[in-house]
C-alpha cells in the first residue's frame, strides 16, 4: 500500500510527530510511505505552483494519506492551514477525494480535540474516507503502553484502508455564500464607552469590512484598527521555542508583529475580533496572528478584557470555530459577549445586532464583569498548571516564574488541613449509620449552607 504523509510542522522532519510517523513506518514494513513536507516549505509552495502540483500528483497516486502535525494554538499551525487553503484556491481537491484518511497530532492535549475536528471536516470536505485519529501526548511513545495504542492504531488504519470501510460524515457541507450586508446609516444616539477599543481584522472589504465600518459608526469613540493584512509579518511561528526562557521571539526586531501585539492589542480595554470563514476556520493570516502571539509562551497576557467578534461567513456551520474561539479567551481570563454573523441575510436585523453588541461590550465594562469559566477555561488552565509544574517549567522558564507570580499552581494536594478533614470525613461517611443518616438528609444539608449567605442584610 502506497501511503502518503503531509507532514505539518514548522520544523519539517525535525518534529516530534515526524518521529511518530517514522515508528508508524518501522512497525509496517511491508506498505510504503513518502513522507511530503508541506507547512515548513510553505512560502515555495506558494510562490512555485509547479512544487505545490508536484505534492498533488503523489497524492494521486495514493492509497491512503496521513495528515501529520502538532498542535498550534487550538488547531493546525498556519503554514499548515495554508497549505489546506492552497487546494482549495487552485481547485485541487479531485486528488483527495475517495481516498482514506486519517491524522495524526502529537501536544500536551491541550485542545487537540479541536484540531482533529477541523482536520476530520477539511476532510470530509475533500470527498475523503476519514477512518480516525491519534492524538498522541509528545513523549507517549517512551512508554510500552503508549507504543502499544499506536502500533494498535496503525494496524486498525490499514485494516480499514484493505477493507474500504465506509465512513460517515459528521460535518455539514457548506453552503454557498452570496449575501450582500448593505448597512444603514446609523440614526441613533452613539454609544459613549470611555475605554481603550482595539479592532483587529484581515480585511476590510466585503461584508466583514462593511460590518466593521458599522460597528465603528455606533460608538462615539474612535476605534483603533489594526489590520492584518496590512502589518509586516514575516511568517508564522517557527516552533524553535527561543521564547521559551524570557519571551524573545526569533522574530524580533524583524517585523512590525510584536510590536503591533504590544501597543495595540495587550492594552485595549476592548478587544473586537473580525474575520471571515475561510474553508472551517478564518484565515491562515488570522491563524498566523494567534500562532505567533506564542512570544508570551503560555502566559494568560490578555486578562479581564470585554470581547466582541464578528464573522461574515457560514458559522453555525462550523461549531468548532465558536468553540475555538471561546475557549482561547476564557483562557486568557477574558469575557466574550458575543459573536455576531451576517448568516441572518438580513441587513436591517445586523445593523441592530451590531450596535447590540455595542451597547453590551459598554454595560460589560462599566460594571467590570468577566464571565466565569466554564469547562473550556477551567479545563484549559488545569492542563497548563500540570504541565508547567511537571516537565514543562525546565524549557518554559518565563511561565514558570509567571505562574508563580500570579498563584496559578493552585494545586487542591497542597492544603494538609483541609486534606485532613477531608480524610476524617471519607472515614466517618464510610460508617453504614451515619451513611444513611446522610442519604436522608442529603438535599437539605447541600443547601443549608447557603441559608447564611440568603438571610444576611445587604
Amino acid at each position: 500500500m502506497n501511503i502518503i504523509v503531509l507532514g505539518g510542522s514548522p520544523k519539517g522532519e525535525a518534529s516530534i510527530t515526524m518521529q511518530y510517523v517514522k515508528y508508524m513506518q518501522k512497525h509496517l514494513k511491508n506498505h510504503n510511505f513518502s513522507i511530503i513536507q508541506t507547512a515548513a516549505p510553505i512560502k515555495r509552495l506558494e510562490k512555485n505552483r509547479d512544487a505545490f502540483l508536484k505534492v498533488i500528483e503523489q497524492v494521486k497516486k495514493a492509497d491512503a494519506v496521513i495528515w501529520a502535525f502538532p498542535l498550534y494554538y487550538w488547531l493546525v499551525c498556519s503554514q499548515y492551514k495554508r497549505f489546506i487553503e492552497l487546494i482549495f484556491e487552485r481547485k485541487a481537491t479531485a486528488a483527495f477525494k475517495g481516498k482514506y484518511t486519517a491524522s495524526l497530532s502529537t501536544s500536551i492535549h491541550f485542545y487537540d480535540h479541536t484540531a482533529h475536528n477541523y482536520i476530520r471536516s477539511i476532510c470530509e470536505d475533500l470527498g475523503m474516507n476519514y477512518i480516525g485519529f491519534f492524538s498522541a501526548k509528545m513523549r507517549d511513545l517512551f512508554s510500552d503502553q503508549g507504543r502499544t495504542k499506536f502500533q494498535a492504531f496503525s494496524h486498525f488504519f490499514i485494516n480499514a484502508v484493505q477493507e474500504r470501510i465506509e465512513t460517515p460524515r459528521y460535518s455539514l457541507p457548506l453552503p454557498a455564500v452570496t449575501f450582500h450586508y448593505k448597512p444603514q446609516a446609523e440614526t441613533q444616539q452613539k454609544v459613549a464607552v470611555h475605554k481603550k477599543i482595539t479592532l483587529v481584522t484581515d480585511s476590510t472589504e466585503g461584508n466583514i469590512g462593511r460590518m466593521i465600518e458599522r460597528f465603528k459608526d455606533c460608538l462615539a469613540e474612535p476605534v483603533h484598527v489594526v489590520d492584518l493584512s496590512k502589518i509586516n509579518i514575516m511568517g508564522g511561528c517557527l516552533g524553535c521555542l527561543k521564547c521559551s526562557n524570557n519571551n524573545v521571539c526569533a522574530y524580533t526586531g524583524k517585523d512590525d508583529y510584536i510590536e503591533m501585539f504590544n501597543s495595540s492589542i495587550k492594552p485595549a480595554d476592548i478587544l473586537i475580533f473580525a474575520g471571515s470563514i475561510k474553508d472551517r476556520y478564518l484565515s491562515s493570516r488570522w491563524k498566523m496572528f494567534f500562532d505567533r502571539s506564542f512570544f508570551n509562551t503560555h502566559q494568560l497576557v490578555l486578562g479581564n478584557k470585554q470581547v466582541g467578534i464578528l464573522i461574515s461567513g457560514p458559522l453555525r456551520y462550523v461549531p468548532n470555530l465558536t468553540e475555538i474561539l471561546q475557549g482561547y479567551f476564557q483562557i486568557h481570563g477574558s469575557h466574550v459577549i458575543d459573536i455576531i454573523t451576517d448568516e441572518s441575510h438580513d441587513s436591517k436585523r445586523i445593523d441592530s445586532l451590531i450596535r447590540g453588541l455595542a451597547l453590551r461590550l459598554d454595560s460589560s465594562a462599566e460594571l467590570k464583569y468577566i464571565q466565569p469559566f466554564t469547562f473550556l477555561g477551567a479545563a484549559g488552565i488545569k492542563i497548563f498548571r500540570d504541565e508547567m509544574w511537571t516537565g514543562l517549567r525546565v524549557v518554559f522558564r518565563a511561565d514558570h516564574k509567571f505562574f508563580k507570580k500570579h498563584k496559578l499552581y493552585d494545586f487542591p494536594q497542597r492544603n494538609p488541613l483541609k486534606n485532613m478533614f477531608y480524610r476524617i470525613g471519607y472515614f466517618i461517611t464510610g460508617i453504614p449509620f451515619i451513611r444513611r443518616q446522610m442519604e436522608q438528609h442529603m438535599k437539605n444539608g447541600m443547601i443549608r449552607p447557603f441559608q447564611r449567605i440568603l438571610t444576611e442584610k445587604n
